[in-house]
């Protein structure tokens, strides 16, 4: 006896065939549905293509341009099909205002690959199709007549405004994308033709370029630092031109512990994946700003509710000093050129053919020694081990673990460095215990999810420099000087009301207020504060004989983590030309003052105070002078510092090696 699990049933069959019936009738409906919007899609491309290079080529022809004349055949002159046609597709139009375009006509006005033979009138741009394109039953012979189609334009009452759109940018390191958005055109038009070149010139009107380039979609791609125009042609003939400043640099180096922010809104928020190219942007004061792990809590949309430990990068370049080299004093200040330079080489990324001096003096070019293998030398101007893409800077002077305490954490190293706003800053310390607590951020299980490849030290004099002179350059604060961090209670990110204002107890202006972001090295909140005024700042630099006596027996210490300076005389001037002589540059010392004297004389650029390391006034180097500085503080502001000074602070930096 069979199975009744076996064999199939006629009933069975039957609904079998019902059911393979309904999918096959589903399945050649689906596929004609997409066959049809297929056909429309292809036919409004190639008619936008050939709209497109008509309006380019009307413009030529207003402009005098006759040799698209001879170019088509006149309708009176084809075969009675294709009369026929044209008085069915044109529906009204003077027959004798447009000509026949086949593939090979099309061809001759620069439209190539393009199978759709057309009518054309070149002189109001407009263009019928001779065959047109079925849709819901009706034929349509221009892209515009289409359900939700934008009406044809009357040429003859042409409007002349200008099509309107915005450039942003996306920066990956040494390639940026210039996108061109939010583009409005007259209601009636839309599509465009968009063009982009480097400005050779910005005097003209409109500004002159090196050659057009036609824009693929609505980005294109650079590595070069320069000034690029782009321009966008709408239907009707509108042109506008708008300029971008692109500046390409290396890209950030990031590691573990290590999460990108901006600043939106009144907060700071950690990048988003599809956001990252918006991160920075150097030709607009926008420096790359980093957070910590320690401590920081980020909400699900983004924001940074509890911050992390705060730096900035500092990109490699070459720099040259313009004016006022070795000269300072009441009311000087110099200019400072700056190129951005690429990976570990010495090429610009504005692709200019610049000879790298490598030796103080005005005019000269050099590769800022904080980012070169400065081991030869036995790092002479500064340096590292190998040569840097560039360095990460504490974006406001250390505080501690513990800011409650005197002195904001006083002389320990039991207490965690934090980096933050609005806090009381780490000061009574000796140079000792700061150098021992900045090498020891990256300690194996630190607060902050750094590895140990992101070597963590105090920063140093050349460091200090390099951060000086980018903030001189066009791409800080372009001359302007910093405002004085004026709080007398210390307070990390306060500005005063002026550059050198008196101090004050507290916070007069935060960081992240419209006055508060002038105490920044932008001018913006992306920038580095602290760096006039607040407290005075120790850096990793000193006499040799203080170095080797303070520093160079602790645990983890190397030559490329400090400067030393070489002055033996008691007497300001005599040690001045010893210490700060012109073999030294980078540091901001000798080429940004005229002279070194006590430390109340304004010898530096911006009147900033100019004071000597000696060996009976103050061994190691201090930097930014302090809140009662009024206008002798500054990034250029220098003094010889006693070890343990109760109103000095610190900032370290990192390398990622």
């Amino acid at each position: 006896m069979l199975s009744q699990n076996k064999g199939i049933t006629l009933i069975t069959l039957a609904i079998t065939i019902i059911v393979l019936a309904i999918l096959t009738t589903a399945t050649i409906n689906v596929g004609y549905d997409t066959y049809k919007d297929m056909v429309v899609t292809g036919y409004v491309s190639r008619m936008n293509i050939i709209q497109s290079r008509v309006n380019i080529i009307s413009q030529k022809i207003e402009q005098g341009d006759t040799s698209y004349d001879n170019v088509g055949t006149a309708i009176n002159q084809l075969n009675d099909e294709l009369i026929s046609k044209a008085a069915i597709a044109l529906n009204g139009e003077n027959i004798s205002d447009f000509k026949y375009y086949n593939t090979e006509a099309l061809n001759a006005l620069g439209i190539e690959k393009i199978e759709q033979d057309v009518f054309i009138n070149l002189n109001t741009r407009k263009i019928y199709s001779v065959d047109g394109v079925n849709y819901e039953g009706q034929t349509y012979y221009n892209q515009y007549q289409l359900p939700n189609g934008v009406q044809v334009v009357e040429y003859s009452e042409l409007q002349t405004e200008a099509p309107e759109f915005t450039l942003e940018k996306d920066n990956y390191g040494l390639t940026t994308q210039v996108n061109i958005t939010n583009i409005i055109y007259d209601e009636q038009i839309s599509g465009s033709d968009i063009y982009y070149g480097e400005v050779t010139d910005n005097s003209t009107n409109p500004v002159t370029v090196d050659f057009w380039r036609q824009v693929n979609g609505t980005s294109f791609q650079v590595t070069k630092t320069a000034t690029y125009a782009v321009k966008l042609i709408d239907r009707n003939g509108g042109e506008t031109i708008k300029t971008v400043d692109v500046v390409t640099c290396n890209s950030p180096e990031l590691t573990a512990g290590m999460v990108p922010v901006i600043y939106e809104n009144g907060s700071w928020k950690k990048v988003a994946d599809n956001e990252i190219g918006k991160w920075y942007d150097y030709a607009e004061g926008k420096w790359a700003n980093i957070m910590l792990s320690d401590g920081l809590e980020i909400a699900s949309d983004g924001t940074i509710t509890t911050m992390g430990s705060m730096f900035v990068w500092i990109p490699r370049y070459a720099y040259q000093i313009t004016s006022n080299y070795h000269n300072g004093g009441e009311g000087i200040s110099g200019n400072i050129n700056v190129k951005f330079l690429k990976n570990l080489t010495y090429l610009t990324t504005d692709e200019t053919t610049t000879k790298m001096i490598n030796e103080s003096g005005e005019g000269n070019w050099n590769v800022h020694p904080a980012f070169t293998d400065g081991s030869e030398n036995n790092y002479a101007n500064g340096g590292w081990d190998r040569e840097l893409t560039g360095f990460w800077v504490a974006k406001f002077e250390a505080s501690s673990s513990s800011p409650e305490l005197d002195y904001g954490g006083g002389n320990v190293t039991n207490l965690n460095i934090k980096v933050l706003p609005n806090v009381v800053s780490w000061r009574n310390i000796s140079i000792a215990n700061i150098f021992t607590n900045c090498l020891n951020m990256n300690a194996e299980g630190n607060i902050y999810g750094i590895p140990t490849n992101a070597v963590t030290h105090l920063m140093k004099n050349s460091e200090w420099g390099a951060v000086a002179y980018l903030t001189q350059s066009k791409y800080g604060r372009n001359g302007t000087e910093v405002t004085i961090n004026n709080s007398s209670s210390y307070i990390t990110g306060n500005a005063g009301n002026a550059i050198d204002a008196t101090e004050v107890n507290g916070i007069v202006n935060a960081y992240n207020t419209e006055k508060g972001v002038l105490a920044s090295t932008t001018g913006t909140v992306y920038g580095i504060y602290d760096m006039s005024g607040g407290a005075d700042d120790f850096v990793a630099a000193g006499l040799t004989s203080s170095i080797d006596k303070e520093l160079m027996t602790l645990p983890g210490f190397k030559e490329k983590l400090v400067d030393r300076y070489m002055g033996t005389s008691d007497n300001p001037q005599t040690n001045y030309e010893e210490t700060y002589n012109i073999k030294k540059y980078g540091d901001a010392m000798y080429e940004i003052s005229s002279h070194g004297s006590s430390w109340d004389i304004s010898s530096a650029w911006n009147s900033d105070a100019h004071g000597m390391i000696w060996t009976s006034g103050g061994d190691f180097v201090e930097r930014g002078n302090a809140e009662n500085r009024t206008s002798k503080a500054g990034i250029f502001a220098l003094n010889g510092a006693l070890n343990g000074e109760t109103w000095i602070s610190f900032r370290p930096t990192i390398v990622i090696e």
